[in-house]
């Protein structure tokens, strides 16, 4: 509803819309509760705060991945070393296409998690095509 209105990196003033229990398969955030527009939200751009930061990362260690203790389907990000792929697989179901193909990540500890990625696309690119390019950055642990 309100997607073109927002631009990444703004700060904002949302009013008239609801604060729900978050549920579903798939969780974006960890929070407990997600933020619902009606069609009487409105949307102020207010100051332009540079304190806040344009990228969030949500690490989970391969351990606790292969422990899974992630019951609430939460997404996370995941990084490793690329150690092994399959083949590039196509699907269909209900008329839809895709594709996806399986990998394996190692970390520093020899831990192994083999992930689907779905949509994948198959392809060489330079580095400075990806959106998030970060040199020797240090990354928190979330």
């Amino acid at each position: 509803m309100f997607e073109n209105d927002l631009i990444e990196g703004k700060v904002y003033v949302f009013s008239n819309f609801l604060i729900e229990e978050s549920s579903g398969i798939y969780l974006l955030t960890t929070h407990v509760c997600r933020i619902t527009f009606k069609k009487e939200s409105r949307i102020v751009n207010t100051i332009d705060d540079r304190n806040i930061p344009k990228n969030h990362f949500n690490f989970l260690d391969h351990t606790d991945i292969l422990r899974q203790t992630n019951e609430k389907s939460n997404l996370f990000d995941v990084i490793g070393l690329l150690t092994g792929k399959g083949e590039l697989m196509s699907w269909s179901k209900a008329g839809k296409n895709g594709h996806y193909i399986v990998v394996d990540l190692h970390d520093l500890q020899s831990n192994v998690i083999t992930l689907c990625v779905m949509h994948a696309k198959m392809g060489v690119s330079n580095t400075t095509y990806n959106s998030v390019l970060m040199i020797n950055a240090d990354l928190e642990k979330g």
